[in-house]
């Protein structure tokens, strides 16, 4: 179901016993998670009529409970199921997820949101026998166009009472990434600096600073996936934005450390939550939780591999008198 679709099935009120959300665009995910919990559970019994829960900690028997219990004052309840693993959700607990679904109380909803690859996701037999449950909504909000954006954002500051060209805010939608919810801190901070008027390219240089993180994870994605033009455009243009060498190097290596890090703790039945014990991951907890997702693509031995050519080109990084992103490319065409 697309975007149009459930914005009209909420209008009517027309609801499901299960949603599931995926894609790119966690904002979007995060609006309709808000939208049908507000229409389900008064604000007032949050606490008693509404539940989070992530798909580590999860159990059928707390979710069973859970909906087959009328909501607090009759009304609704609604269970949200973060991070679910569908590599992980087999056809015996397709059977029980149903079970439990077809024996709730009247305006009970699952909803379940999953951070998968969407292209593996769609190939997921669990993921396609469950889109064919009779009282489901699937929904994947991808990454809007560049087009979208700069429309809507022209729009909302114009509202606002400020002015961009359509090319600066182009710069910025590409210095950043293509989150509405970073585009949203980020034109926060200018405009709280700014304060009226046009917002110009050396505000933007001057209050921004481009996503290094994600975007040394898509170079790692290409490079893992043997699309290695890809990976060099990428860098390439981190550095047309004014982001330092060493800093995507860095995001690079905390990229493939987390995939290492996270490969040991599977291997050892370890979960995200104990990983996250061991080494310094405050605020950024995500990473791991990510890193445990993607890990099980690769073996143990290809990822140490990558874990020693990244430290052997730190030291030359800081030892050789070359240009280092020289160094750099080499190291991408040589993983």
């Amino acid at each position: 179901m697309c975007e149009t679709k459930i914005e009209e099935n909420i209008k009517n009120k027309n609801f499901f016993k299960l949603y599931v959300f995926y894609g790119e665009e966690v904002f979007l995910i995060k609006k309709f998670v808000r939208k049908i919990v507000g229409l389900h559970v008064s604000k007032e019994f949050l606490n008693f009529n509404y539940k989070k829960c992530f798909f580590e900690d999860f159990s059928f028997n707390d979710l069973e409970l859970f909906l087959n219990m009328p909501g607090f004052l009759f009304y609704g309840r609604v269970f949200l199921l973060k991070n679910f693993n569908f590599s992980k959700f087999y056809s015996k607990d397709l059977v029980k997820l149903e079970k439990i679904l077809n024996g709730s109380c009247d305006g009970s909803v699952l909803i379940i949101v999953s951070n998968d690859d969407c292209s593996q996701l769609k190939k997921n037999s669990s993921f396609n026998k469950l889109s064919k449950y009779c009282s489901c909504c699937f929904v994947e909000f991808p990454f809007r166009s560049e087009t979208w954006l700069c429309r809507n954002f022209l729009k909302y500051l114009e509202k606002k009472g400020f002015s961009i060209s359509y090319e600066n805010l182009l710069f910025l939608v590409r210095r950043t990434n293509k989150s509405i919810e970073r585009l949203n801190i980020e034109l926060e901070k200018i405009l709280a600096f700014v304060e009226k008027g046009e917002i110009t390219k050396k505000d933007i240089l001057a209050l921004t600073s481009p996503e290094v993180f994600s975007n040394a994870f898509q170079i790692t994605k290409y490079l893992l996936a043997g699309e290695k033009n890809k990976a060099i455009q990428t860098f390439n243009s981190l550095c047309f934005f004014g982001v330092n060498h060493m800093t995507i190097f860095s995001a690079i290596s905390f990229c493939f450390l987390d995939l290492y890090r996270a490969k040991v703790a599977s291997l050892k039945k370890i979960k995200a939550n104990e990983v996250l014990k061991y080494y310094d991951y405050f605020g950024k907890e995500f990473r791991i939780k990510n890193a445990m997702l993607n890990c099980k693509k690769y073996s143990i031995e290809e990822l140490r591999y990558y874990v020693i050519l990244l430290a052997n080109l730190d030291v030359d990084l800081k030892s050789k008198n070359l240009y280092k992103n020289v160094l750099i490319e080499k190291l991408l065409f040589s993983i």
